[in-house]
């Protein structure tokens, strides 16, 4: 933590600003810092605006090191800690750093025009492009597949009509059928494909659902429809099957191959049910909020997770953040040049920000001693400054590389040349074996009920007689 001597008169005194002291160029909240201890060089957002209220003031800032290392709690007695106990107990004349109104606090100081406003947010580390393992359910939207789902029960209740409107005749040699009717034959003149009597109901359910299905799959089925409405239901739900089949095909592949991006969480209901450790500056306002939250929200959630950090463990925090060991809470404004100097090191951006921020809006503003002759100085100047909007533009000034790291992950482009990873087949060695399993139990079951001694060519209750090969005698339309 550092002071700036404001010297006016020749008298100096002191007031307390929000950068801490560091060897190498870091990025704090809203400044930057570097030199060493006696030469320090200060910019930023925040160093800009004090620099054009000590111009319209016509004073000389000093800045000098303090050993307070947080924002501040209210104590039992009405007194705080911290900074905002130095703006307190009037050992400085203003804070450098930006605070939020709230109740105790405005007992405490005075609080000058809005700077700015803010909310809350996080910020974790950003994830990356991943194969996507569950791409064989993609290629159709949730409301075609529903619409699937509806259409087979009613196709099912459709067909199960048909065993009783279709009987088999036995045709010999060379006969024809009546016309508009498709019937088996045998080849033999002395033997009947099927038996004409009824099916049971059990039976009639499962040709249904079996051909139903495997229409579906474009598997073939040893059944003919009879009659003209039920061969009007089935062309339909060929035509159907054949459509969404083909097309599933089509896409099956590409969609196993198109990486995804898996947000870990984009809101703070969503963090506080990730057990993902949270760093918070002790003092803050989401420590107070946090701590006074009930046990059953989203912040009172969050309390067993948190981290609290004083300022000069704020660096290492970031890199934590950085490497995914942790997130961090802060103002929505503190982070953009955390990433900006981030992309600028790396060319990548390392973390994201949620996009739905809490705890907001707040008016972020300068605070002073109860009494102090300086605010009505200052809230002019702060005053013409936002009109004009040139608070707003020095804020965001200097953060070009952050633009888009901040953009929501949702309109994240995944690159287009991306090299294949092992992950990117598993969806489909899952289809194939799926596959290949079915296939294998249906061989196994047809090998156990093929076992039970019936007779080549007999028709046992509850299943297909088996079929020989067949040949189709369709009737033409005679000639006038």
């Amino acid at each position: 933590m550092w002071c700036c001597t404001l010297r006016c008169a020749g008298v100096p005194k002191m007031w307390c600003c929000t950068l801490r002291c560091a060897g190498a160029p870091k990025v704090y909240t809203l400044a930057y810092i570097s030199g060493t201890p006696g030469n320090y060089q200060f910019s930023g957002p925040i160093v800009i605006i004090l620099e054009i209220l000590r111009d319209h003031l016509g004073v000389c800032l000093d800045f000098v090191v303090t050993e307070e290392q947080v924002y501040g709690v209210s104590l039992r007695n009405g007194s705080w800690t911290g900074m905002m106990g130095m703006v307190q107990r009037h050992e400085v004349d203003f804070s450098g750093i930006v605070f939020t109104m709230n109740y105790d606090s405005l007992k405490a100081v005075e609080f000058s025009e809005s700077i700015d406003t803010d909310e809350m947010t996080a910020m974790y580390i950003r994830p990356r492009v991943s194969p996507n393992m569950m791409g064989f359910v993609t290629p159709y939207t949730a409301s075609v597949s529903d619409a699937g789902q509806l259409v087979k029960p009613r196709s099912v209740g459709s067909s199960d009509m048909i065993p009783e409107q279709s009987k088999t005749r036995r045709l010999p040699s060379g006969a024809a059928a009546p016309d508009g009717d498709v019937s088996i034959s045998s080849g033999e003149e002395d033997k009947a494909v099927l038996t004409g009597a009824d099916r049971d109901w059990l039976w009639s359910l499962e040709k249904s659902l079996l051909w139903t299905w495997s229409t579906l799959i474009a598997h073939s089925v040893p059944w003919q429809p009879v009659g003209g409405l039920v061969r009007c239901v089935t062309a339909m739900w060929l035509l159907a099957a054949f459509i969404l089949g083909n097309v599933y095909r089509s896409n099956l592949k590409a969609m196993l191959t198109i990486p995804r991006i898996n947000i870990p969480f984009d809101s703070v209901d969503e963090l506080a049910d990730s057990d993902v450790p949270t760093a918070i500056l002790r003092g803050s306002k989401i420590h107070r909020q946090i701590l006074a939250a009930e046990d059953s929200s989203a912040l009172g959630r969050l309390r067993d997770q948190t981290i609290n950090l004083n300022f000069d463990q704020l660096y290492a925090a970031v890199d934590k953040i950085l490497e995914g060991e942790m997130a961090g809470i802060n103002y929505r404004k503190v982070f953009p040049g955390i990433l900006n100097d981030h992309y600028s090191r790396t060319g990548e951006c390392g973390a994201y920000v949620l996009s739905r921020g809490f705890l907001g809006p707040s008016s972020l503003c300068l605070i002073f001693p109860k009494g102090s002759p300086l605010k009505k100085k200052f809230d002019p100047v702060i005053l013409r400054l936002k009109e004009c909007g040139l608070l707003a533009k020095i804020m965001t000034k200097g953060y070009v590389n952050a633009t888009e790291c901040l953009k929501p992950l949702t309109s994240m482009v995944a690159p287009s040349h991306r090299p294949l990873q092992l992950l990117d087949f598993y969806g489909i060695f899952a289809v194939y074996v799926a596959g290949v399993t079915l296939a294998a139990m249906a061989f196994l079951w047809e090998m156990t009920r093929g076992c039970g001694g019936t007779r080549r060519g007999a028709a046992e209750p509850g299943l297909w007689a088996p079929s020989l090969p067949a040949r189709r005698i369709i009737s033409l339309p005679r000639l006038a």
